[in-house]
């Protein structure tokens, strides 16, 4: 069970500390990196064969750098640092090309 926060501490610790608390980076979640290293894989592979598949792929992808965005937009907001997480969404745009160049 969790205690609550009291007047004192509260007192004690600035608006800014206390965020600085509660603030969990984004992070790709391991099945999305599994995803993403899978996809790169069956590039190099040649297994991308059915464009459906290809399209199933480029959707992934997509939907992944558009929830990347966000987590990106909202720690800039909150004055943190994303050069880690942009640096992973540049390289998913690299696999989104190399999808949609099949």
């Amino acid at each position: 069970m969790t205690m609550p926060l009291s007047e004192e501490y509260l007192k004690s610790v600035s608006e800014s500390q206390l965020k600085d608390r509660a603030y969990t980076p984004f992070e790709l979640a391991k099945y999305d990196r599994d995803s993403i290293e899978d996809i790169k894989k069956s590039i190099k592979n040649g297994k991308y064969k059915d464009r459906e598949i290809v399209k199933e792929s480029m959707e992934f992808i997509e939907a992944l750098a558009n929830r990347m965005n966000i987590a990106i937009t909202n720690e800039k907001k909150d004055s943190k640092t994303t050069w880690e997480l942009e640096t992973e969404l540049n390289d998913i745009k690299k696999v989104f090309d190399q999808l949609e160049n099949l």
